[in-house]
């Protein structure tokens, strides 16, 4: 209870309840304030980040040009690439061409684009991986961790729906509702759903899989790259043995795509963190231990990876300060000879 009229006190600056426990917390009330800004000033230097609204384009529902005018007769303002837009303005991102962004404060979620799928609601970091990927038309692609299918989409997406896309999820309700996505997104004919551990994929789980010329191996990650989480704002210290965990997954998602699919020509490697062991290290392990596959430079994005590496020059990273979206990390291999 104390704990409660405290926050009311200091945060809120109103205490709901009356009585003598009110009485107690209102004689002390500036001591208190006085406390917890003592206790902030301990705390890390935080930053408070305002990216813009995302909203990417649906191709399979909507063409971009379409969007766009949709936006416009709705009285938003078409302009150049501008990173500080109007509340009536939006644009087109200047690196990934099926994004469009809007002001921060844009409600998006009342519009007929989002009820029907039309445009997704997605971060501008995650939507790195399926571009720089850049699957062709008619491609068999492989999502192994796909849940819950932003990513998935994508592929479908970039292919204006002339791709076939097999999405691995091994948690049966995760699988489900990811079968029900794509189908609302238009994509039930071109995504395969496969509830299945990754892991334990074999070539005889579908007829599919010996077609497999791309992949997209996105696993589970710490997220520290995430910005605005309780965790990054007031936890300094790293996690090592999460991070090592992680880090084993991370690579034998990679390198078990790698061996299993015959067929497989590129691949990309991506998470949402900022961890060199999940990153740079990961990448260099898995070029020591599959020597038939090396690293492609990925032209759509700028920002290097961390320089002690030695893999940094081809591979990127997305930084919150520079690039405003979420911290990413993303690789991209192709089979040599390929």
């Amino acid at each position: 209870m104390g704990l409660i009229l405290t926050y009311e006190c200091v945060i809120q600056k109103n205490v709901q309840c009356g009585g003598k426990f009110k009485a107690i917390i209102k004689k002390h009330e500036q001591d208190l304030i006085k406390c917890c800004q003592s206790l902030s000033n301990l705390l890390p230097e935080t930053k408070s980040y305002i990216f813009p609204r995302y909203a990417r384009v649906n191709q399979v529902k909507i063409s971009i040009e379409d969007a766009i005018s949709h936006f416009q007769k709705l009285d938003f303002q078409f302009v150049d690439y501008n990173i500080k837009l109007e509340k009536n303005q939006f644009c087109i991102d200047k690196d990934l061409n099926d994004l469009l962004l809007f002001h921060p404060e844009t409600n998006l979620t009342k519009d007929d684009l989002y009820k029907r799928d039309a445009i997704i609601l997605q971060d501008k970091s995650s939507c790195l991986p399926a571009h720089a990927l850049n699957a062709p038309e008619g491609a068999v692609v492989i999502d192994a961790c796909s849940a819950p299918g932003n990513k998935t989409s994508h592929l479908v997406s970039l292919c204006k729906g002339k791709v076939r896309v097999i999405a691995v999820e091994k948690d049966p309700k995760r699988a489900e509702i990811l079968k029900k996505r794509m189908s609302d997104m238009g994509m039930a004919e071109q995504v395969v759903v496969l509830n299945k551990d990754f892991l334990s994929l074999k070539l005889s789980d579908h007829p599919l899989l010996q077609d497999v010329e791309y992949a997209l191996c996105d696993p589970s990650c710490s997220g520290s790259g995430i910005v605005n989480q309780l965790e990054r704002r007031l936890d300094n210290h790293i996690d090592e043995t999460r991070l090592r965990n992680l880090s084993e997954f991370q690579y034998k998602i990679v390198s078990h795509a790698m061996n299993v699919l015959p067929n497989l020509r590129d691949l990309v490697y991506s998470t949402c963190s900022i961890h060199a062991e999940e990153n740079e290290q990961v990448v260099q392990r898995i070029l020591d231990d599959n020597p038939d596959f090396h690293l492609q430079n990925i032209t759509k994005w700028e920002r290097r990876g961390i320089v002690a590496y030695q893999c940094a020059g081809m591979v990127r990273r997305v930084d919150p300060d520079l690039d405003f979206t979420n911290g990413f990390f993303v690789s991209l291999f192709s089979k040599k000879n390929s």
